[in-house]
């Protein structure tokens, strides 16, 4: 089991990814700082766990080759 919250002001994101089969994909996003707690209910431990990013909003756009 986990928390998954996300904290501070929204932040914009793009990157871009040429794959080698010529396939090109762009993705733009807007997220929130995020930080993971793992809880595991039989031994009663609760731990921070990671700091991660948690999108909010994502637009993915694929080119063909």
């Amino acid at each position: 089991m986990y928390v998954l919250e996300g904290y501070g002001n929204i932040r914009t994101g793009i990157f871009e990814v040429a794959y080698p089969s010529g396939w090109k994909q762009i993705q733009e996003f807007n997220y929130y700082e995020a930080f993971v707690t793992f809880m595991h209910p039989a031994s009663k431990y609760s731990g921070p766990a990671t700091v991660a990013i948690l999108a909010r909003d994502l637009v993915s756009t694929n080119y063909p080759p």
